[in-house]
């Protein structure tokens, strides 16, 4: 299952997105979209979980929570 994650603050880094969504499942992968001639990030990302039903539970949970300052908008991509 995909799951877009918008609201990102700048300062969001991969590895903390992953560990947020990890706490719900594996994670396969997670990423940050980034301007690439900047490298600064354009304030969302993309989780991918195997399992829709984990999935389904992270978007729940996440939908609105705080990471790094920002309130998060999480849904199925």
């Amino acid at each position: 299952m995909k799951i877009y994650v918008g609201n990102l603050s700048p300062v969001t880094s991969r590895s903390e997105l992953l560990e947020c969504f990890e706490e719900f499942g594996k994670v396969t992968d997670a990423t940050i979209g980034s301007y690439r001639m900047e490298n600064t990030s354009k304030g969302f990302g993309q989780v991918e979980m195997p399992s829709s039903y984990q999935g389904r539970a992270a978007i729940a949970a996440m939908q609105g929570s705080e990471l790094d300052g920002n309130l998060l908008k999480v849904h199925e991509d």
